[in-house]
């Protein structure tokens, strides 16, 4: 009964779907189940007997007493990078020490969250243009019925000096426009921008520079 329980454990072992793989207290293989040589790429005759060092850091911590390290990295046969989540027992046997070590292969995971950043980013990204390009829309309603205005007085005013200020009001809309626009432009480029330089300005400056623009 003892021998068909452990042949029955071991038939399971040997099939998992996550790599399993037994370490000696030297950190060399003595076992590996099916899905660690098709993850690792290696043959058994290639992985026995190799330090572990060969598919993990050397500064990688053992995962002993079940703790799950989800940030571990394994490197293959021809040389890929797979990132995997592993935990491990340590037991002794007969005065020597032995780690099981159970090791999970997370690429589609990392795959899948990569790919959930990028929608959530880019519907933040559409979110902020939507609200910038709706905010100066909004902006540019002023100047326009300003200019407008400003048009018309033109057209119907005959005194020189109000001419001029009518003038000097509407090219003052004209500008404001002008910059609207230009800040409308500067939006669209920005949403195309994936690295953006930064360098420090003086904002007491910036403000008083809109004030001015708003007079």
């Amino acid at each position: 009964a003892n021998d068909a329980r452990l042949l029955l454990t071991q038939f399971a072992v040997d099939r998992a779907s996550d790599a399993i793989y037994w370490l000696d207290d030297d950190g060399k293989f003595v076992y590996a189940n099916q899905a660690a040589y098709r993850m690792l790429g290696y043959t058994q005759d290639e992985l026995i007997g190799q330090h572990v060092s060969l598919i993990a850091p050397p500064d990688a911590p053992p995962p002993l007493d079940n703790n799950i390290q989800p940030d571990a990295t394994y490197r293959t046969h021809d040389g890929q990078l797979v990132p995997v989540e592993i935990s491990g027992s340590y037991v002794q046997l007969e005065g020597k020490g032995y780690a099981c070590v159970f090791a999970r292969d997370i690429t589609a995971r990392r795959q899948a969250e990569t790919r959930a950043m990028a929608l959530r980013l880019e519907g933040e990204r559409a979110n902020l243009l939507h609200r910038a390009v709706g905010s100066i829309s909004h902006d540019l309603k002023t100047p326009i019925a300003s200019a407008k205005l400003n048009t018309y007085l033109l057209e119907q005013i005959q005194d020189e000096e109000q001419q001029q200020r009518n003038l000097s009001l509407l090219n003052k809309n004209l500008d404001r426009l002008n910059m609207l626009v230009e800040d409308m432009i500067n939006t669209v480029r920005l949403d195309n921008i994936s690295q953006m330089n930064t360098a420090p300005f003086d904002l007491n400056t910036l403000v008083e520079r809109c004030v001015r623009d708003r007079e």
